[in-house]
């Protein structure tokens, strides 16, 4: 059992124990981390992340050697109370420490009512934690007594302005209209953001109004029209992506193949990716959206603890701002964490992938990347492939250039034993998604069409690559084994097996192929499973 402690969060800090000793330390850092800890329902937070809230302008190195002698501090000020400070190498909590805020909302209301603010004069010179505490009051004075159905309602969104731009033929004025409201389509699938500009006709943008500005312009030259795009930010003029394309006039249908389809999804992906950069310090619900953003990234390195940091970005998202989107990021988070084992706790996750699934369809029905997003959770997590497919039908209708839904259709075309059909349409959303990120998620899906149409050669090139861009995704690694084995290749089947320990140390062939819940459903259902090492035959 810990020593009790609590915190007084509304006015100055004070921290005291059982006794009712003032445990305060004096360093403003010290104090800061008992604020991180005390907002946080866990009481625990992965060091990385308080390492990105105190020192964002330090290398990794000095981040974390400054957290050692702020928890030296700590532990000093605690005194006798010093083991209710818990940490490992890579989280640090407080499990026993209570708040006011916690005890006793009346009080709190009260409190703030009269001019007090939550954590007064805490002062950091950090922009991540001054931007952090800014979303924490904004929340708290919500909570006393503003509901958050009325925060939402009055929370701005960022505002994207479309401009068009024609240069020449009527068809190049079609083109530079459809594109640009494909992209702002798919952007407001991405995040919040309210879309003007048709013809002309737009809302104005206010020099301290935070937004983007998609400019897109179309002419023809030599029987093609060479599209220039582009996103800047309102306030700042600053170009944050653009992209030049040419197509051949003749093009039958050129919002959904040639150059355009990937030019979309790119460009949405670059108006999510801006959130943390228009964003920037600005308190209240909007950095909801730079949080997910944040969050996004992090998920798809398939780190262990990138994925915490994702969680706990995505769990504060929700708290500022509930979105479906957010909760269809948690839903897919677990969905990773179960298949990635980077969690032991696998009933626990499964719950939460329901609740947070359940959630986000309640909120986004009509989002193509929320239907995307769960139509993945049904199908590789609960193994439901009817609603699986509608979901995935349902997102491509909704918006068929968000490559989202070709992954989790092809997803769903797997577990149909239909791989010839999987690969192309994973291939497909692949060729959408060729500038993203995230590209190695397709790259996965079509190395497991390709596992079990039994083109071996082809699936080791597509496990390859999505290792190659995601070092730490345990998944390509697992296939890898036993493609190369199968191919007479033991060395690289062995180099493989290292890198998967690496990641997972308890990993044997012998849990892979004995463990029923062990994800290796594809390895299983192309017979690869029994396949030996030579010495092991």
């Amino acid at each position: 059992m810990y020593p009790s402690l609590k915190a007084h969060l509304v006015g100055n800090l004070l921290l005291v124990d059982d006794s009712g000793r003032d445990c305060t330390p004096v360093g403003a850092k010290a104090r800061a981390l008992i604020a991180l800890l005390a907002l946080t329902p866990e009481r625990r937070r992965p060091r990385r992340w308080i390492e990105g809230m105190l020192w964002s302008d330090r290398s990794p190195e000095q981040a974390s050697s400054s957290l050692r002698q702020v928890l030296m501090e700590l532990r000093a000020a605690l005194g006798p109370a010093a083991e209710a400070l818990q940490t490992d190498r890579q989280s640090v909590g407080l499990p026993s420490l209570a708040t006011d805020i916690d005890a006793d909302e009346n009080a709190v209301r009260d409190g703030l009512a009269q001019g007090h603010e939550v954590l007064e004069g805490l002062r950091l010179r950090d922009p991540a934690f001054t931007a952090w505490l800014a979303d924490q009051r904004a929340r708290l004075a919500g909570k006393a007594p503003v509901a958050a159905a009325v925060m939402l309602a009055e929370a701005p969104s960022m505002r994207l302005m479309i401009r068009t731009q024609l240069v020449s033929a009527d068809y190049c004025g079609f083109v530079s209209m459809s594109l640009a409201e494909s992209i702002g389509k798919l952007v407001s699938d991405y995040t919040v953001v309210d879309i003007f500009g048709a013809e002309g006709a737009m809302a104005q943008l206010g020099p301290k109004d935070r937004g983007l500005v998609l400019n897109v312009t179309a002419s023809e030259t030599d029987g093609k029209i060479r599209i220039i795009a582009s996103l800047q930010a309102s306030r700042t003029g600053q170009v944050l992506w653009s992209r030049q394309a040419l197509v051949p006039v003749e093009t039958p249908d050129v919002l959904f193949e040639g150059v355009l389809p990937p030019l979309i999804f790119e460009a949405a992906e670059a108006a999510m990716d801006a959130m943390p950069r228009l964003v920037g310090t600005d308190p209240g619900p909007l950095r909801a959206e730079a949080m997910i953003s944040r969050a996004v990234h992090a998920i798809f390195t398939f780190e262990k603890h990138q994925l915490r940091l994702a969680d706990d970005l995505l769990r504060d998202a929700s708290a500022l701002a509930p979105s479906s989107r957010a909760f269809a990021w948690r839903g897919v988070l677990r969905q990773f964490m179960a298949i990635e084992r980077t969690e032991t706790n696998r009933d626990t996750i499964l719950d939460e992938a329901e609740m947070f699934s359940r959630r986000a369809m309640e909120a986004g029905s009509l989002n193509s990347l929320v239907l995307s997003l769960m139509s993945q959770v049904q199908i590789m997590l609960y193994d439901n492939v009817p609603a699986g497919e509608a979901l995935s039908r349902d997102a491509i209708r909704v918006n068929p250039q968000n490559a989202f839904g070709y992954v989790a259709q092809a997803g769903s075309l797997l577990r149909q034993g239909r791989p010839e059909e999987a690969y192309a349409v994973a291939d497909f959303g692949a060729g959408l998604a060729a500038r993203s990120s995230f590209l190695h998620w397709w790259e996965m899906h079509k190395g497991l069409a390709a596992t079990q149409m039994g083109d071996f050669a082809t699936a080791i090139a597509c496990f390859e690559a999505a290792r190659s861009r995601a070092p730490n995704f345990r998944a390509p690694l697992r296939h890898l084994i036993f493609l190369y084995l199968a191919r007479g290749q033991p060395e690289r089947a062995q180099r493989a097996l290292a890198d998967l320990k690496r990641l997972e140390p308890d990993f044997t062939l012998d849990r892979i192929r004995e463990d029923p819940s062990y994800p290796a459903g594809t390895l299983r259902r192309a017979r690869l499973l029994k396949i030996s090492f030579p010495d092991q035959q």
